[in-house]
C-alpha cells in the first residue's frame, strides 16, 4: 500500500487529503478520500486492470490532485460558509427517518454541479440537473437570475423512481432526490417532507 497524504486549511478548518494505491489480486486500486474531524466526508475510487501498465505514481498523484481541487471547488468564494460535516450529518440522519423511501440525497453546486454532501451520492442528478438546466434557460429564455426563482422540479423516472431537484434560492446550491414514489408518496414528500428538509439545511448555510 501506497499514500498521498496533505493537510488544507480553509477558513480555519483542516481537511486531511489521502490517496492510497491498493494492489490486490485481481484488480489495483486508487483510493482518493477527504476529511473532517477524522470522518470521511468525500472519496473517489478506481479500479485498473492488472494489465493497465500506467504507472501507479502517476495515477495516485491525479486523483489525489482532483480530491484537493475539488475541496477547494466546494469552497470557493461565494460568500457562503459550509460545513460538510454537519451536512453530512443531516442528510444521513433524514435518511435514517424516512427509511428506504429515499435511495440517495446530494447537495450540489448549480454552477459546476460539484457535490457537496449526500448519502448515497450519485453523479446522475447531478448530470441531469446542469442538462435540464441549461435547456429550461434556453427554451424560455430566461437569466440565472430569473431560473433561480423556481421551487423545485421533479420527473418520474418510471411508475416507481422519482427523481426531484430542489433549488435553495438565493444560493449557488441545489438538493437531489431519488425517491421510490410507492413507498413514500410524493404528495407527501413534497408537502412536508421536502420543506422540513429544506429548512434544516438552510440552517446550517450561512452566508
Amino acid at each position: 500500500m501506497q499514500l498521498l497524504n496533505h493537510n488544507i486549511n480553509i477558513k480555519g478548518v483542516i481537511y486531511h487529503v489521502q490517496t492510497e494505491f491498493i494492489n490486490r489480486k485481481k484488480v489495483n486500486v486508487v483510493i482518493s478520500q477527504i476529511f473532517q474531524e477524522g470522518e470521511v466526508i468525500w472519496s473517489s475510487k478506481n479500479i485498473y486492470s492488472k494489465d493497465d501498465k500506467s504507472d501507479f505514481k502517476e495515477l495516485m498523484t491525479d486523483s489525489h490532485k482532483k480530491a484537493i481541487k475539488h475541496l477547494k471547488t466546494v469552497f470557493s468564494d461565494d460568500g457562503i460558509e459550509l460545513n460538510i460535516l454537519k451536512l453530512n450529518n443531516i442528510i444521513v440522519d433524514f435518511k435514517d427517518k424516512f427509511g428506504r423511501g429515499i435511495f440517495f440525497i446530494e447537495l450540489f453546486k448549480k454552477s459546476n454541479g460539484t457535490l457537496i454532501a449526500g448519502y448515497n451520492q450519485n453523479s446522475f442528478a447531478t448530470e441531469v440537473y446542469n442538462t435540464l438546466y441549461k435547456e429550461f434557460q434556453t427554451r424560455f429564455s430566461l437569466t440565472d437570475i430569473e431560473t433561480s426563482l423556481f421551487n423545485y422540479i421533479y420527473f418520474e423516472l418510471s411508475d416507481e423512481f422519482t427523481l426531484l431537484i430542489g433549488n435553495l434560492k438565493n444560493t449557488d446550491i441545489a438538493v437531489s432526490f431519488l425517491i421510490d414514489s410507492k413507498k413514500l408518496g410524493l404528495g407527501m414528500f413534497l408537502n412536508a417532507i421536502y420543506p422540513k428538509f429544506i429548512s434544516m439545511i438552510k440552517k446550517e448555510i450561512k452566508k
